[in-house]
This record gives structure tokens, C-alpha cells and sequence, in this order.
């Protein structure tokens, strides 16, 4: 979760390539030693899942020890830091008001995970998508009630274009692979159910606060377009191909990531749309937050939020 000063040129968006058009810094964490709330904070740790932690080691989901920082600890590190931006509730309705509240793409490594622990698609899409969204939700539900007024929540990205999904859950079936995309259908689809279900909650959240201004943004079908005409929006690279990899169909290799030795980045990242296995790029951010700040993929777009 992140929220950002509003300034008189208007709501930014947490990607860096949105912050650096309205002259913003790179949001240090907010937990870090001295951090500042100046021009915003940011409580987003990679790899957040928005069940707690404890859902998935007490059920035996993981058998390893999940870093503390789902989206019941980040809402606590909020609550944490609030004091020292407001006291009492009517100062702090009165402060955040001048913030975009951001809450990111919860959910993706929910799903990672229940699919990793070797739930089938259609049960985690049944069974936990709604749960998830609940869960959003109530932590969007929450800091409204702390007095924020103006807030994005994203959907997710077409799971089944992600190079790392693509590669652990790779299939010898010609049919479950969209033949427009290449992308894997079941993996797409949950992705789909879970975005329209969060999209509804919003609109839900806008009849329930009509004081409030919700914006949904969109992540699937940016990536879509890109992945469909990747020429179009200036990647001339093979759209599922990751830039910094090693080895296999999409350039990714489970066991050399990016980073370790041996593997090394392509020369020109601006023309890829995926960065690593689970990451885009940096150009691909900067699209798709032109989507969200103009539109169409955002509703409304986060221009409009501040008239």
C-alpha cells in the first residue's frame, strides 16, 4: 500500500515512471530509518500476499517461513506511522485528504502460492478469489475510515502472459494456451474472475462513500494489448520473453534468476515488456500508467480524481 501527496498537477501513480513525470522522487519504504512522508509513503513489500502469512504456514501451504509483510502487517505499519501526520480524526480526515491512497495488485501471490501448494485452478479461482477480495476490500474499507478520500485499487495482470507462471505450470496441451496470445487460459481467467469481483467492490465502496473517490485501474488488458500488438506500443521483442534470464521458450530460468551469476540483461529493456519472470519493464510500466492517468484502463482515470 502506498499514498501520495496531491499536488496542483494531480494524483500520481505509485510507478516510478509516473512519479518522475510530475517531478517526485522514488518513494523510499516508509519503515526505513528517517523516512520521510513529504511526498509520500510507501508500505509495499515484494511479494505480498493479502491472506496473513499465518493462513499459509498453519495450513501447511508453505513449508517455509513467509516474510511478515501481507496486508493486515502493512495496514499495522500505517496505523503505526499515522501519528505523525495526525492525532485525532478529524485532523487526520483533514490530511488525508490531500493523499492518493494505492493499493497494488493483492492477490497475485495468493494465488502463486495455493497453485505452488497444489490447489487447482478452478479451486482457487471458486474457493479463495473471493475471500482475497473481501479481504482488499475491508483494508480499503479501512483506511477510509481513517479519512482517506481519494484512492486506486488495481486489478491484476493476465496471470497466464507471466513468464514464471508460463514456466512452472507449462502445459503439453495445445488448448490451454489462448491462440491470440500464447498465454495460458485457466491462468488468465482467474485473473479475469478476481478483477471483476474486486471491480464490483468497488463500485460497492462508491455507493456506500459517495464522499469518496475510487478509481479501479486495470492491469490485464494494458498487458494484453502489448502482448497481442507488442509494435503497436513501441516493444519489438518477443512479448513473452523476459530481458534479464537465462535459458528456455521465455528467456527464464526458475533456478537462475535475474541477478545471479551467469545471468545477464538484454542491452535495450525499453523494448521488452517483461523485465524478469514475474516483473515488466520500465517502459512497460510507463504505458500502462498512461492508461491509468488519462485512461481507459482506469476508472474514472487518476487525472479526474482531483476535480
Amino acid at each position: 500500500m502506498r499514498f501520495f501527496f496531491r499536488s496542483g498537477l494531480g494524483c500520481v501513480w505509485s510507478g516510478s515512471p509516473t512519479a518522475d513525470e510530475y517531478g517526485l522522487p522514488f518513494i523510499q519504504p516508509s519503515k526505513a530509518q528517517n523516512a520521510s512522508f513529504i511526498q509520500g509513503a510507501n508500505f509495499a513489500v515484494a511479494a505480498a500476499p493479502a491472506f496473513p502469512v499465518e493462513f499459509f504456514e498453519k495450513n501447511g501451504f508453505v513449508n517455509y517461513s513467509l516474510l511478515r509483510s501481507s496486508l493486515d502487517y502493512q495496514l499495522a505499519w500505517f496505523e503505526e506511522q499515522k501519528t505523525s501526520l495526525c492525532n485525532t480524526t478529524a485532523e487526520c480526515i483533514q490530511c488525508f485528504s490531500k493523499y492518493l491512497f494505492i493499493f497494488g495488485e493483492f492477490g497475485v501471490n495468493d494465488y502463486t502460492l495455493l497453485l505452488l501448494a497444489g490447489k487447482s485452478v478452478q479451486e482457487v479461482t471458486n474457493s479463495y478469489a473471493p475471500q482475497v477480495v473481501k479481504l482488499i476490500s475491508e483494508a480499503v474499507e479501512k483506511v477510509i475510515n481513517d479519512g482517506a478520500s481519494i484512492l486506486a485499487v488495481a486489478g491484476q495482470p493476465p496471470a497466464g502472459c507471466v513468464p514464471v507462471i508460463l514456466t512452472l505450470f507449462a502445459s503439453s496441451n495445445k488448448e490451454d494456451y489462448e491462440p491470440d496470445t500464447g498465454c495460458l487460459k485457466e491462468y488468465n481467467g482467474l485473473a479475469m474472475y478476481h478483477n471483476s469481483l474486486l471491480h464490483q467492490e468497488v463500485i460497492r465502496l462508491r455507493g456506500k462513500y459517495p464522499q469518496v473517490k475510487i478509481s479501479y485501474t486495470d492491469y490485464y488488458y494494458p498487458i494484453i494489448n502489448v502482448v497481442k500488438s507488442p509494435s503497436l506500443y513501441g516493444f519489438i521483442n518477443t512479448p513473452l520473453q523476459v530481458c534479464c534470464g537465462k535459458d528456455g521458450p521465455y528467456n527464464f530460468n526458475i533456478s537462475q534468476n535475474c541477478g545471479m551469476p551467469g545471468v545477464s540483461a538484454c542491452p535495450n529493456p525499453s523494448t521488452y515488456l517483461h523485465w524478469d519472470g514475474a516483473h515488466l519493464t520500465e517502459a512497460a510500466y510507463r504505458y500502462i500508467s498512461s492508461t491509468w492517468l488519462d485512461g481507459p484502463y482506469a476508472d474514472p482515470p487518476l487525472k479526474n480524481l482531483h476535480n
